[in-house]
């Protein structure tokens, strides 16, 4: 037997521009539901448990971990706030072994890292809900690594450049259609960077 595909029926793994918008606005609007049903769920237990109970700090934990999510500097410094009222009770209400007080201390350890980053110059978030904030050279490192990556895609690893078009050809296999090849001469790691 002979398969046959129409062109038509045959999707790309890396979606268009605008699928990709899509998707990112979709990821937000996910986000944000999760907020709410946290901050929903916190106030319930506010109204029925109390301040004080193990259940409260569930629900301050899991609007935390939502807020942190976000990767947007506010939300995240709220995060902090919320993961502080979580790891105070659960201290308060359960014994030193209990696993949630070590769960609990390292999501507030991870969320101000997070903060630090925001507070660093130059530091922004690059897609809020998606991409957590990286610095300089975070950014720098991984750039050099997509370098090396778009070298061995092309058999290029023993030359320290590549040709414009054998750039843009790789980027565009990562997702990357922004990139024009402006001339063929060639690139290296510096000016990739």
């Amino acid at each position: 037997e002979e398969l046959r595909l129409k062109l038509e029926n045959v999707r790309t793994l890396i979606g268009t521009a605008d699928e990709r918008k899509e998707r990112y606005k979709t990821i937000l609007e996910l986000v944000a539901e999760e907020i709410d049903r946290n901050k929903e769920g916190l106030r319930i237990h506010l109204k029925t448990k109390g301040v004080k109970h193990v259940n409260t700090a569930g629900a301050y934990y899991n609007l935390g971990i939502a807020l942190s999510r976000t990767c947007r500097p506010a939300e995240t410094r709220e995060a902090v706030v919320m993961l502080i009222k979580a790891g105070k009770i659960v201290r308060r209400v359960s014994a030193e072994e209990d696993p949630n007080v070590l769960k609990y201390a390292q999501a507030l350890e991870k969320a101000h890292a997070a903060v630090a980053r925001f507070d660093v110059a130059g530091v922004l978030s690059a897609m809020p809900g998606w991409w957590p904030p990286t610095s300089q050279k975070d950014d720098e490192a991984d750039m050099a690594a997509l370098f090396v990556a778009l070298q061995a895609r092309h058999d290029n690893s023993d030359s320290l450049t590549m040709t414009s078009e054998e750039m843009q050809q790789g980027l565009r296999t990562n997702g990357l259609f922004n990139f024009t090849a402006s001339s063929s001469d060639s690139v290296d790691v510096a000016a990739f960077v």
